[in-house]
C-alpha cells in the first residue's frame, strides 16, 4: 500500500490498517473455490458481531465502523487464506489465486501462489492490483475486450503494460483515470474534488432594519462531481470538506467566520457570521482660538444607512472557493448613531490624561463645553465615539481631531509712559502687556479721542503734539480677540514762562525789572573802562 501512497502526490493519499489474526470458520478457504469465498468470509464477520442480512451487508457494515476508528475516507477488507505452494501452487480449488468486487467491499487472496504474475514480489504486487479493483480499475489482459469503468467514467488500456495488466508497479494512463487521478487543467487539483462548494446565508429579517449589529448563521456544503461510473450503484460522492467560510460587507475585504461546531473539517458545515456597520464620527474643527468659557463643540456623523450587501463565501479543503458567493441584500434604516460621547484632554503635557465630558443623544451632536468644569483656560483637545442602534462602538484610538485654545481673559498691562508734563512737542508714548494664554497679538492706539489704529505688535509710538491736556488709549488684543484698554494721561507745554517752564512761573515784571537791572549793570561797568583809559593816556603835543 506504500506503493499506491507514492503514486500520485495530488491525491495525499495514506493507508491505515486494522489487523485480525487467525479468525476461525468452520471452513478451510485455501481447500474451497474462490468464489465461495462468501461463505467463510460470514463466519469470520459472525465472529466479530456482525449480524446483518448477508455477508456483503455485513462487510459493509465493518468497513464504514472501520473508517470511523481509524478517521479515513474510506475503508475495505482484505481477507488472505492460508496457503502452501507446493499445494496446486498456492490456489484456491477453482485455480485462482486473487480477486476483489469493483468498488468493494473485499478483496481475498492466498498467502502466496507461484502460478501468479510477478509471483516475486507477490506480497507487494497482488494486494496492489486488487487494490485498483476497489477503486474501478479494470484488469487490462491483452485479450480482455475493453471496458468502461470508474468514477469519470474512463476506457481501460488492454494490453498496457503495468499493474492492472502484468502485477508490474506502475500504472496506466487508463487506470489512473479510471481511479479518479486526472487534472485536466493541470492546477494541482484532481478534477473529481475541483468542484466548487456551495453557501446559504438566510435572508435577515426585518428588511429594513435599525439595526447595525446583525448575526447570521447559514451553511457550507461541499459538493459532488456527477458520478458517471457505469458500474455500481452511482452514487454521487467525495471526499473533500469544507476549509473556511469568509463573508464580506459591500465588496470589502474577506473576513473569516466560525464554525458554529467549533472546526471546519466536515462535508457540510453551520457558520457564523456578524456583520457589524460601525458607525463613524469626527470633531468638527474649531478655531484655533475661543475667547469664552463656555463654547459649542459639534461632531459630524456618518452611518451606515442606505443598501449593504452581505456575501458569504466557503472554500473546500482543495482550496477551491463557492463561484457564486452566497448575497443577503439589506437596507439600514434610521438613525446612522444612537448616542455619540465626547472625549477631551486639557493642557500641553505630552501625555494628558483623556476624559469623557457628556453624551449627546440626539442630533445635531453638539455639547456646551464649560472649560470651569473642565479645568481651565488653556489648550484643549477633543475625540468623538459613536455608537450604533443595536450595533458596536465606534472603534478608534484616542487621538485628538479638533483642538483649540481657550482664553477668555484679555491681556494685562505691566507699565505705561509718559505721565506729567513735557516741555517738548516730540512724546514718545510707550507700554508693555502680556497675555498668559494666547498671547498679544496686536496694540491698538487712539489719541486725544480719534480713531483707533493699529501699531501691530509695537510697544513705542512718537508723537508730535501741541501744547496741552494730551490722552492715549492702547487698547490690547490678544489672539483670541480679548482686549484690555489702558489709559496715559499727560501735558505738553513748551512755554518757558509757564509754571511748567525753566523759570516755574515767576512774575513778569520780576524777570523784566532784573533784566533792565542787568542791563544798566553793564552799561556803568563798560563807562568805567572808557573813563579810566582817558587817564592814563598822554594827550598832543602844544607849541606857542
Amino acid at each position: 500500500m506504500t506503493w499506491w501512497a507514492r503514486q500520485e502526490p495530488k491525491a495525499h493519499l495514506s493507508f491505515s490498517y486494522e489487523l485480525h489474526l487467525r479468525q476461525p470458520t468452520a471452513w478451510e478457504p485455501i481447500e474451497n473455490p474462490l468464489g465461495d469465498d462468501w461463505i467463510w468470509i460470514d463466519d469470520i464477520l459472525v465472529d466479530l458481531g456482525y449480524t446483518d442480512v448477508d455477508p456483503w451487508a455485513k462487510a459493509l457494515h465493518f468497513n464504514n465502523d472501520l473508517r470511523g476508528r481509524l478517521g479515513t475516507d474510506w475503508g475495505y477488507s482484505i481477507f488472505v487464506a492460508d496457503s502452501d505452494d507446493i499445494v496446486n501452487l498456492g490456489r484456491f480449488t477453482d485455480n485462482m489465486y486473487a480477486h476483489a468486487y469493483l468498488g468493494g467491499p473485499w478483496l481475498t487472496m492466498s498467502r502466496y501462489s507461484s502460478w501468479a504474475y510477478n509471483s516475486a514480489d507477490y506480497f507487494r504486487v497482488v494486494p496492489a492490483h486488487e487494490t485498483g479493483h476497489i477503486f474501478y480499475a479494470t484488469d487490462e489482459y491483452d485479450s480482455n475486450p475493453v471496458q468502461y469503468s470508474g468514477y469519470l467514467d474512463c476506457p481501460d488500456s488492454n494490453g498496457a503494460a503495468g499493474l492492472m495488466n502484468s502485477n508490474t508497479l506502475s500504472l496506466s494512463a487508463s487506470t489512473r483515470c479510471q481511479i479518479g487521478w486526472v487534472d485536466s487543467d493541470g492546477d494541482g487539483v484532481l478534477d473529481i474534488l475541483e468542484v466548487p462548494p456551495e453557501t446559504t446565508i438566510p435572508a435577515h429579517s426585518p428588511n429594513p432594519t435599525n439595526e447595525t449589529r446583525l448575526t447570521y448563521l447559514g451553511t457550507a456544503t461541499v459538493v459532488p462531481l456527477p458520478n458517471q461510473n457505469p458500474i455500481g450503484p452511482g452514487n454521487d460522492v467525495t471526499i473533500s470538506r469544507v476549509a473556511t467560510v469568509d463573508f464580506r460587507i459591500d465588496g470589502g475585504t474577506w473576513q473569516a467566520t466560525e464554525a458554529v461546531d467549533g472546526s471546519f473539517d466536515e462535508a457540510q458545515e453551520v457558520y457564523r457570521l456578524t456583520a457589524a456597520f460601525p458607525v463613524a464620527s469626527h470633531v468638527d474643527a474649531l478655531p484655533a482660538y475661543v475667547p469664552l468659557r463656555i463654547f459649542e463643540v459639534t461632531a459630524a456623523v456618518s452611518g451606515a444607512t442606505g443598501t449593504h450587501d452581505i456575501e458569504a463565501r466557503s472554500r473546500s479543503t482543495e482550496g477551491i472557493a463557492d463561484s457564486t458567493p452566497a448575497l443577503d441584500r439589506l437596507v439600514l434604516s434610521g438613525m446612522p448613531a444612537d448616542r455619540v460621547e465626547l472625549w477631551y484632554r486639557e493642557g500641553t503635557d505630552p501625555t494628558p490624561p483623556w476624559a469623557l465630558y457628556g453624551i449627546d443623544e440626539d442630533p445635531p451632536w453638539s455639547w456646551n463645553f464649560n472649560t470651569s468644569e473642565a479645568g481651565r483656560d488653556g489648550s484643549y483637545d477633543f475625540y468623538s465615539v459613536a455608537v450604533g442602534v443595536a450595533g458596536p462602538s465606534e472603534s478608534k484610538t484616542p487621538a485628538a481631531e479638533a483642538t483649540t485654545i481657550a482664553d477668555a481673559t484679555g491681556p494685562v498691562f505691566t507699565s505705561k509712559a509718559p505721565s506729567g508734563t513735557r516741555t517738548r512737542s516730540d512724546v514718545a508714548v510707550s507700554w508693555a502687556a502680556t497675555d498668559a494664554t494666547s498671547g498679544v497679538a496686536r496694540y491698538d492706539v487712539s489719541v486725544d479721542g480719534g480713531p483707533f489704529a493699529s501699531v501691530d505688535r509695537n510697544t513705542y509710538l512718537p508723537l508730535v503734539l501741541a501744547d496741552g491736556e494730551h490722552v492715549v488709549l492702547v487698547r490690547a488684543v490678544d489672539a483670541a480677540g480679548n482686549a484690555n484698554e489702558t489709559e496715559i494721561r499727560f501735558r505738553v507745554d513748551t512755554n518757558v514762562f509757564s509754571p511748567a517752564g525753566p523759570y516755574q512761573g515767576v512774575p513778569l515784571y520780576v524777570v523784566m525789572a532784573a533784566a533792565f537791572a542787568s542791563t544798566a549793570a553793564v552799561a556803568f561797568i563798560l563807562w568805567r573802562r572808557r573813563r579810566r583809559a582817558r587817564r592814563t593816556t598822554p594827550g598832543p603835543e602844544e607849541h606857542g
